[in-house]
Formats: structure tokens, sequence, C-alpha cells
């Protein structure tokens, strides 16, 4: 990709340096969505009749087959300078590198820094990399002006491109290269062409081509590989041949042309086909052979390689393409390069490893910023291992967790929300948006050329002067919090009865923020309505077979261990018997070693056991017989919580009574929920305990019940430690924009630049709440602004009436910590994000074939 300086100018050969004054020099052709083809000739000649021309010389010279020598499109090489010296050498067609045309289309910065050209670069074909038609199109369109042909890359081989549905990967989808074939010669009047590799299957290439050449395209380029097979692989040179012979249409060959020799035997052995050929991509030493035979007597090279060596000099902070003229060793025979990271690892360097950063994160956040608010959307997440996996949520963090993200600023977005949800367990969307909307607006600061430290620093006292506030607005209440919580998930239309479970649940926990003395559990069947707040601890598990159903004042001993023998473990060990009065004994000493064991536990004067695992007949009827209910295969999230609530201990091993905690409960009985049975655990020492029963129609339902429920937990235990509460419906968001535009107002340079992108940011939160609500956001953030700066600090947005009102009337507030968290989380990420300048990704690490044992 391009870097650009807007004092760069064209490039220029050393041989017209002479003939151009330099205040004719215009500044190179950046392209953005207006901008226009420029003359360094003071503009006397018509560009647009010789842009004709040289398209139709070039289509006309491609269709008939003459031989061609080309540049093909290699990443970091292809730009402006490289092309302009690749003419030099007598290359006939040039290729850009690939540009995403996403990308392309959504950011001027990216045009900007993915594609520059000047006069002197014609017969230039750009190259896009797209999966939709009409992306495609609206990025052929912005450079249709500027070059002689659009290219669509259908062969790059790389995991990433793949991954997104790019290059090699259009090889499966050949009705998409139809349809963009077909958008750009609709839309754009140039050569549209593909560059693709062979399959496997060489009759799926030639149905390809077939289909190709059917939609109009102008040219093939053909590369004679696989998308799996390497550069050290030789390429297939019959299969290139195969596709010329099976289209009408002129194909370019690819892969493993050095010279203009090997180009030449090439078409000897392909008996003179209409060919012509790509250089290939391995371009630390540049060999004019390759584009002219005559440069032997041109271009000075090296005296022990023969390598054409060039440098690329900086003249008065312009740059000029020279040709080195010294007699010294090239030196590249002399030291080779040295690589410094592994094979099949890659970087990416300054302006691209940010905008690869940007759009990673905002790509996230447009991802769930619909999900904000007390209407917003759900996500259906499915398991791509297991169809039957689903999962109907509106909750960030679970969202975010459940998807597959390969981009390394994205990760940092969902590190920060699974802090959030850590930490205070509410607020992980807000987090993800807020982070994302500094990003954006970051973003459009540096395609503004604003230093990324200058808009850190501007953040900063940005930061400052919203936490202050945020402070200032707090109120020691702490009522209705839970309403707030549940306002945003799928509980909203049952509200008032889920904030008074909730509440009653904290409110047992009696100062202590141990959530783990509140058990929640889920049965299917009943209404939302239904749900109900439990005394005591209810334990998904049956009673054991012939016990007690009822045990009044019980004496609980809980462990882990296994009931079937204590085995010692011989990898492949063998017991060899001779007759089944021999077999029968080690079976009477395994029953031996059970009742030996369930006699110990027995010992411990209990009249209730709960294992882990799994207890069998044997020793089930043996507690049966002594009185004692077993409860079997409880698990493990289910005895630790048992243990805490009970007092108990959970052991392992049974001979030393005196030093296990035994547990205690008044009752244990059997119940049913729904149509299912449960064991409910009452009278218990720590009165902290409670169960709150979910009932709701599926299980998807049940799900985000659940996780509603513990947001509103998570948020009402954080309010015991801090009972500071702050208004919600984007309230505080707006009090906070407007202390932040004083503070733009009152500050020179820069700065207030990126403190005003700060205060536009935070006035995304309640713009994303109306426009999930469905509401006219403009209107509705425009109304709350002006109520703020005319002193109506409580003025916040009634979701229910699709206005603005009285926040405090409304009852509408959130935990100050949670906020504070969201604004601090938040503030982390986008300046760790915004300092990024290199990106570096490690090889894989390769697989080692295991041997056999």
């Amino acid at each position: 990709m391009e870097n650009n300086n807007k004092d760069r100018d064209d490039i220029i050969e050393e041989q017209d340096l002479d003939d151009i004054n330099d205040d004719n020099i215009d500044t190179e052709c950046n392209i953005t969505d207006d901008i226009k083809r420029v003359s360094i000739y003071n503009n006397n000649n018509n560009n647009d009749n010789n842009d004709d021309n040289n398209k139709k010389t070039l289509l006309e010279r491609v269709n008939n087959g003459e031989f061609m020598k080309i540049a093909a499109p290699m990443v970091r090489f292809s730009r402006l300078p490289f092309r302009l010296l690749c003419k030099k050498w007598g290359c006939d067609i040039t290729y850009s590198p690939m540009i995403l045309a996403e990308a392309f289309n959504r950011s001027a910065y990216a045009r900007d820094s993915d594609f520059s050209t000047n006069i002197f670069d014609d017969s230039l074909i750009v190259q896009f990399a797209a999966n939709s038609a009409e992306e495609l199109a609206a990025a052929a369109e912005k450079v249709a002006k500027h070059c002689q042909g659009v290219d669509i890359n259908c062969g790059c081989p790389q995991k990433w491109v793949m991954k997104e549905g790019y290059g090699a990967n259009l090889l499966q989808h050949p009705q998409k290269i139809t349809d963009m074939v077909k958008q750009v010669n609709n839309r754009v009047g140039i050569p549209c062409s593909i560059k693709i590799r062979v399959d496997k299957n060489l009759q799926k290439t030639v149905e390809l081509v077939r289909q190709a050449e059917a939609s109009g395209v102008s040219w093939l380029a053909v590369h004679g590989r696989t998308s799996s097979q390497r550069s050290s692989h030789p390429v297939d040179y019959e299969a290139i041949k195969l596709v010329k012979e099976s289209v009408s249409i002129p194909v370019f060959a690819n892969g493993d042309i050095f010279t203009l020799e090997q180009a030449n035997e090439f078409r000897m052995m392909m008996n003179k086909a209409c060919f012509t050929f790509f250089m290939n991509a391995l371009l630390w030493k540049l060999r004019s052979s390759l584009f002219d035979a005559r440069s032997s007597s041109l271009a000075p090279r090296c005296p022990s390689c023969s390598t054409v060596f060039f440098t690329i000099e900086i003249v008065s902070s312009r740059f000029f393409c020279r040709l080195s003229i010294g007699s010294a060793s090239c030196g590249f025979c002399q030291l080779q390069p040295v690589p410094i990271y592994q094979e099949n690892a890659s970087e990416e360097r300054g302006e691209v490893a940010r905008l690869s950063s940007f759009v990673g994160a905002i790509a996230l956040t447009d991802l769930v910023k619909t999900t904000l608010g007390p209407k917003g959307m759900d996500k259906i997440l499915a398991s791509m291992s297991n169809p039957n996996e689903i999962t109907v949520t509106n909750d960030g963090a679970t969202i975010l967790t459940k998807i597959y993200i390969d981009n390394p600023a994205a990760k940092i977005l969902v590190d920060i929300s699974r802090t959030q949800d850590d930490e205070v367990g509410d607020g992980t969307t807000s987090v993800c948006v807020l982070a994302g909307e500094l990003l954006r607006e970051g973003e459009r600061l540096v395609a503004q050329k604003v230093h990324p430290q200058t808009i850190i620093n501007g953040w900063r006292l940005a930061l400052d002067t919203a936490r202050s506030t945020l402070v200032a607005s707090a109120i020691d209440h702490s009522s209705d919090k839970a309403k707030t919580t549940l306002s945003s998930k799928i509980l909203h239309t049952e509200k008032e009865h889920f904030a008074t479970i909730v509440v009653d649940a904290i409110l047992r926990l009696k100062g202590n923020n141990n959530l783990e003395n509140i058990h929640i559990i889920k049965k299917s069947g009943g209404s939302l309505r239904d749900s109900y707040l439990e005394d005591g601890f209810i334990l998904e598990k049956r009673i054991g077979v012939g016990c007690p159903k009822r045990m009044e004042n019980a004496k609980i001993l809980i462990a882990n261990t296994a009931m079937d023998t204590d085995k010692i473990k011989i990898f492949g060990g063998k017991v060899v018997v001779e007759s089944m009065n021999e077999l029968s004994k080690l079976e009477d000493a395994e029953k031996t070693k059970m009742l030996e064991k369930c006699k110990k536990i027995v010992d411990h004067g209990i009249n209730c056991f709960i294992n882990r695992q799994l207890i069998y007949n044997l020793p089930e009827q043996y507690f049966a017989e002594h009185g004692v209910l077993s409860i079997e295969h409880a698990d493990f999230e289910g005895v630790e919580r048992l243990a805490l609530v009970t007092g108990a201990e959970i052991v392992s091993t049974f001979d030393h009574p005196e030093l296990v905690k035994i547990g205690t409960c008044k009752l244990i009985e059997e119940v049913i929920i729904g149509e299912d049975k449960v064991i409910k655990f009452s009278g218990l020492p720590d009165s902290q305990a409670c169960t709150i029963v979910l009932r709701g129609a599926t299980s998807h339902m049940l799900e985000e019940a659940e996780r509603s429920i513990h947001d509103a937990l998570c948020v009402l235990s954080v309010t015991v430690g801090e009972t500071r509460t702050v208004l919600g419906g984007g309230c505080v968001e707006m009090e906070m924009a407007q202390a932040v535009d004083k503070l733009a107002a009152n500050t020179p340079g820069k700065k207030a630049l990126a403190i005003e992108s700060f205060a536009k940011a935070l006035r995304q939160i309640p713009t994303i709440i109306a426009n999930n609500a469905g509401y006219d956001s403009s209107e509705l953030v425009a109304q709350l602004k002006a109520a703020h700066y005319q002193g109506k600090s409580q003025m916040g947005l009634n979701m229910k009436e699709g206005c603005i009102g009285n926040i405090v009337d409304l009852g509408i507030i959130e935990s100050f910590k949670v906020k504070q968290q969201v604004l601090v989380s938040a503030h982390e990420a986008a300046e760790m994000i915004m300092r990024v300048d290199d990106i570096l990704r490690a090889a894989p690490r390769k697989r080692e074939p295991m041997g056999r044992h």
C-alpha cells in the first residue's frame, strides 16, 4: 500500500528533470471521491482523450495476442515508484497491489493510503479483493479515470484473505465471480479481468474460465499452482495451456518466469500460443533482462551476479527514481538479506497496522451496538460444530465470548468486555460501544493528519473532566437499579416481579458479596411470571433407590470419591484366571473393598451421603439398609455450593472421621417443580442461602433470563459496597459530554479536536439507544442536548414514549461504579489500540506427526 504525504510530488524519470519546472509540478494523484486526473505540463494537453486512447490501445494489444511483459501485483512492491521503474525497463503492463474494495469504499483515508498515481503511470491495472459485486463496482468507479483496467483477485492463497471470502476462496463460488464481472462491465467502461489459480481437478478450472468468459471478462491471468501449493512446488504449465485452449479470450501465464529467455522458451514449448507473462514476485533484485533484452548495454550491473541495481533518492523532499551508476558490487551476492521473522510470519506497519486495528474494532462495535438499550435487538449464535447448539441473547459479554475473532484489536475489546463482566457484572455492551465510537472518531482525526499522541493527550484531558462530572452527579441512592438493569434484557416485561426477587435475594446476603449463596435453577414450563425465590438450596438430582425420601435434622457428608474400588491404574495390565472360581474370588474381593468403604462412611455418624461421582447399586443398597439417604453424581458446582451453605467440607478419604467436618440441615425432602423431581435443603445453618427458580417456555428463554438475573445480582452486590448511583437514559452521558465540550472550547491547538471527539463518542450512547428503539435519534439527541445546555440536567431519553423526560421521575438510575468502569475501561482500550503502529503475526506452530507407541 502507498503511504502518501501532502507535499509529495510525481515520480519523474531522471532524464526529464531538466525539462520540467518545479512550479509546474503538481502533486501526485490521490484517489478520493471527487479527484480529477492531473497533468504536470500546465494542464495544456487533454488527458481525458489520451486516457481513452490508452485504454483502447491496451485492450487492442491484449486482444491481438501481442507478446507482452507484465509486472504482477505484489504486496508492498507494486507501488507507484516501483511501477515507474518497471516501465523504465520495458514493462508493458503493471498491476497495483491488492486493494480491499470494502475499505476502499468506506474510508477516504484508505483510498489515499492504498492508491496513488500520476500521468506517467499508464497501462495500469488496479487489482481489488472483493466478495461482493456492489462493493467491487463501487470501487472500480472510483479508479476508472485513473487506470486502464480492473482485476479481481481470485488467486491469493493467504489464510486471512480466504477466511474473509476473498482471493482463492472465490474459486469455490464461480457465481460470485460472474456477478462481479457483469456488475463492473455494466457500470465501468474499462476492461475487467480475473487472476486465478488452477484446481486439482482441472475440469473445474475449465468450467470456471468458460463461465467467466461468458460473463464478459476481458482476459484471464492463470497461476499454475493450486491454492494449497507453495512457491517451491513446480508450476503446472500444462494446466495453463489447457486453460488457454479452453477459451478464446487472452490468457496471461503466471509463475516462475524470471527472465525474458524463460518467457520465450515457455512460448516455444506451448507452440507459440497467445500468452503474455507475469513477473515472479521474488523481487529483492530487479533483473532488467525480464523486461528489456537491450538492458545489458544500458544498465549498470553487479560484476559478480549481473544484477541490475538501483536506488531511490530524495531530492528537495520530492521522490525521484534514479539509476545508481556506481561500479561497486550490488551487495546481494555477498550479503543476502537476513530474515528477521520465522517463515510464514507476517507484519503490518504504520498506517496500515493502525487502519487494520480501527477496522476490526469498529466492526465489532457495529456488531454489538444494536443490542444496547431497553429496546435492543437479540442475536442468534449458532455453533458450527453442533448445529443444534443455538444461543439467543442480547448480552454483550455472551456474544463476544462465543464468536470467533481473528483481529487483534477486536480481541482487546473482547477482553475489556470480559473484565467489565468480572468486575461489576453489567455494562459489557456499553464499554465495547464507547471504545468503538472513540476509535471511530480517532480514525477520522488520523485521516486529518492529527498525530495519535495528540489524540491520546486530548482524550486523557477529556477523561479527567468526564470522570469529575460523573462523580459530581452521583447520588447516594440504591432502590431502582435492578429495574434499570433488567430493562434492557428479556425480562423487561416482568421487571417489577424480577426486581423484587433479585432485591430479596441480595438482602438475604446481609452485606456479604458472595453470590455463590444464591443458586439459580431453570425449569421449562409455565411463564416468566411463575419464577420465584425459594428459601434454602435446591439440588437438581434424585434420592437413591430404597433410601428415605425425607430426612429431618440431617447430618451430611459430602464427598468426591470413586465408590466402585480404589483400583491401581496399570496401563495395559492384564489379569489371567484359569477358572470361574478364581474370577468369583476377584469379584468378592472387590465387593468386600466397596463394603469396607461404605462402613467407614456410615461410621462418621451421618444420615445423608452426597457424592460427586457415581455410587452404584451395592453401596446404595448398603446405605439404604443403614438408613442413610444417598445422592449420587451431584455436579461439581452443586457440591461446592452445597458444602458452602451446609457448612460441610468435601472429602475423598474416610480413615479419620474426627478430622471431617459434617454439614447440617433441618430438612431434606424431594419436591416437584414442573414435571421434574428435585431435592430441597431447608433450614440451613447459612441463612443467606436461597434459590431462584426460573420458569419459561423454552430453554433459550431460560438461558437468557439466567444471564439477565446474573447481571442484576452483580449490579446490586456492587451497590452494597458502593451505594452511589447516577441517572440513566443517556442523561449522565450528555452531562459528561457537555462538560467535555466546555473543556474543548478553552483548549488551544489540535488537542481540542481530540477532546471534541471524546464528547461526540459519549453522545453516541443515547444516539444508539434511540436508534435501537426505532425513534428519530437525531431529533431526540438534539432536544436532549438543548435541554442540558438550558440547565435541565435531569433530562434523559424516555424510550417508552419516544421522547425526552425527567429521569428522576421515570426512576431510571444506574450504578455509579458500573458507569465509571465503562468510562475508564473504554478509554484505556481505545488508547491502547490508538498507540498501535505495528502488528506482528507469529508463524503457526508446525504439527509434528505423532509416533506410534
